[in-house]
């Protein structure tokens, strides 16, 4: 049996650097989505990741993501600084206001 989200909503986590990526996501779906930027610094991300126990990604590639990002033209942007749960409120304060 196929899901169907279009009327619940779907989650979709990646990093999407480049505005081609996020224009393939939303080719067929282009008026419901909704990209979140989460921003944050080198520096923090970095420290972020050294703290990380095996995780597939090594910090040594964060500079190149770095390189690559394409900072998205219509997105919410939220700060990554804060605890998660205050991250989480943003994101839906910003969503519910559109």
């Amino acid at each position: 049996m196929a899901i169907n989200n279009s009327q619940k909503g779907a989650v979709i986590a990646c990093s999407a650097l480049k505005k081609a990526y996020r224009e393939a996501l939303q080719k067929t779906i282009e008026d419901s989505v909704c990209f979140i930027y989460l921003e944050g610094t080198f520096e923090i991300i970095y420290q972020r990741m050294q703290a990380r126990k095996d995780h597939f990604m090594p910090a040594g590639l964060l500079k190149s993501q770095f390189e690559t990002l394409e900072r998205p033209e219509r997105a919410i942007s939220v700060s990554i600084n804060g605890l998660p749960e205050d991250i989480l409120r943003n994101i839906l304060n910003q969503l519910y206001k559109k």
